[in-house]
Protein backbone atom coordinates (compact mmCIF):
# COMPACT_ATOMS: atom_id res chain seq x y z
CA UNK A 1 0.00 0.00 0.00
CA UNK A 2 1.19 3.14 -0.99
CA UNK A 3 2.38 5.53 2.47
CA UNK A 4 -0.40 8.19 1.67
CA UNK A 5 -3.07 6.14 1.52
CA UNK A 6 -1.98 4.10 5.04
CA UNK A 7 -2.33 7.57 6.11
CA UNK A 8 -5.44 8.20 5.16
CA UNK A 9 -6.50 4.70 5.59
CA UNK A 10 -5.28 5.16 9.22
CA UNK A 11 -6.99 8.06 9.74
CA UNK A 12 -10.15 6.64 9.12
CA UNK A 13 -10.84 8.76 5.74
CA UNK A 14 -10.21 6.36 3.24
CA UNK A 15 -11.57 2.43 3.60
CA UNK A 16 -10.20 -0.16 1.19
CA UNK A 17 -11.54 -3.40 0.13
CA UNK A 18 -9.90 -6.04 -2.15
CA UNK A 19 -11.93 -7.68 -4.94
CA UNK A 20 -10.44 -10.37 -7.27
CA UNK A 21 -8.93 -9.34 -10.45
CA UNK A 22 -10.72 -11.19 -13.66
CA UNK A 23 -7.30 -11.92 -15.40
CA UNK A 24 -4.78 -11.82 -12.42
CA UNK A 25 -4.33 -10.63 -8.79
CA UNK A 26 -6.53 -9.46 -6.11
CA UNK A 27 -7.08 -5.36 -6.61
CA UNK A 28 -7.34 -3.59 -3.64
CA UNK A 29 -10.06 -0.43 -3.83
CA UNK A 30 -10.42 2.85 -1.99
CA UNK A 31 -12.89 5.10 -0.97
CA UNK A 32 -13.55 7.67 1.04
CA UNK A 33 -15.27 8.11 4.29
CA UNK A 34 -17.82 10.25 5.12
CA UNK A 35 -14.97 11.81 7.31
CA UNK A 36 -12.92 11.89 3.86
CA UNK A 37 -15.20 13.35 2.39
CA UNK A 38 -16.22 16.08 4.90
CA UNK A 39 -11.93 17.28 5.06
CA UNK A 40 -12.03 16.99 1.31
CA UNK A 41 -14.85 19.58 0.84
CA UNK A 42 -13.26 21.51 4.07
CA UNK A 43 -10.11 21.32 2.22
CA UNK A 44 -11.44 22.35 -1.09
CA UNK A 45 -12.74 25.43 -0.01
CA UNK A 46 -9.61 26.72 2.09
CA UNK A 47 -7.98 26.38 -1.48
CA UNK A 48 -10.37 28.05 -3.23
CA UNK A 49 -9.79 31.06 -0.77
CA UNK A 50 -6.05 30.82 -1.11
CA UNK A 51 -6.29 30.69 -4.78
CA UNK A 52 -8.06 34.03 -4.68
CA UNK A 53 -5.79 35.58 -2.51
CA UNK A 54 -2.61 34.70 -4.38
CA UNK A 55 -4.63 35.98 -7.32
CA UNK A 56 -4.92 39.52 -6.36
CA UNK A 57 -1.40 39.44 -5.07
CA UNK A 58 -0.24 38.23 -8.92
CA UNK A 59 -2.97 40.77 -10.23
CA UNK A 60 -4.03 43.17 -7.89
CA UNK A 61 -6.01 45.29 -10.16
CA UNK A 62 -7.40 42.66 -11.54
CA UNK A 63 -7.95 41.31 -15.28
CA UNK A 64 -10.51 42.77 -17.58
Amino acid sequence: MHPLLARLQAAGLVDTRWEPGEHGPSRRYYALTDGGRTLLREQGLAWVGFARATQKLIDPGGSP
